[in-house]
């Protein structure tokens, strides 16, 4: 998922969660944070709920006391965390018009950063509407952009794409859809 307000608010998949558990049974989250310098931080988090309409569900990460990916605990921090939330835009696109998206490795590859290109194939109408790439973008969830750098939507989930890391060799799909 990715932080969608100054709160620390992260928007994600409904994938990604059991659809057969009701939300208020929904318990013991942790929003990892990555960084380039250090251990990533496990942060506890509180699921809030899920929102069909959009395909989205959402967390947010409980008061500021975090523990490295190793299992140690961090230094608090002295002051509240600053969010940077990706500002979502209702832009227009066109067939053709190349998107890209940026995603985060599993913790395996030591939650890296990596980018994908791909280009509009198709717009899809419907109560969420969707746009259809061609080419690969980041795994489901992750923001997609136009190239003026404007947030666009997420990946959204396909069938037969593993959750957390688009990889073609388990089954992933070339054609991908945003949200």
């Amino acid at each position: 998922g990715v932080v969608v307000k100054e709160d620390g608010l992260v928007g994600a998949l409904p994938a990604v969660f059991d659809q057969r558990i009701p939300d208020e049974q929904m318990k013991e989250f942790t929003v990892i944070v990555a960084h380039e310098d250090r251990d990533a931080e496990e942060l506890e988090a509180d699921f809030l709920g899920r929102d069909e309409r959009a395909s989205l569900a959402y967390l947010r990460p409980k008061a500021e006391q975090s523990k490295g990916s190793s299992g140690g605990d961090a230094a608090k921090s002295q002051a509240p965390r600053k969010w940077k939330p990706i500002k979502f835009e209702e832009v227009a696109v066109q067939i053709g018009q190349p998107v890209y998206s940026d995603g985060i490795l599993p913790e395996m590859a030591n939650y890296k950063p990596y980018f994908m290109e791909s280009a509009v194939a198709a717009k899809l109408r419907g109560e969420t509407p969707q746009v259809l790439v061609n080419g690969g973008l980041a795994s489901g969830g992750a923001p997609v952009f136009n190239a003026d750098g404007k947030a666009l939507g997420m990946v959204a989930w396909q069938p037969g794409q593993p959750v957390f890391l688009n990889n073609e060799q388990q089954g992933g799909n070339p054609l991908a859809s945003i949200l």
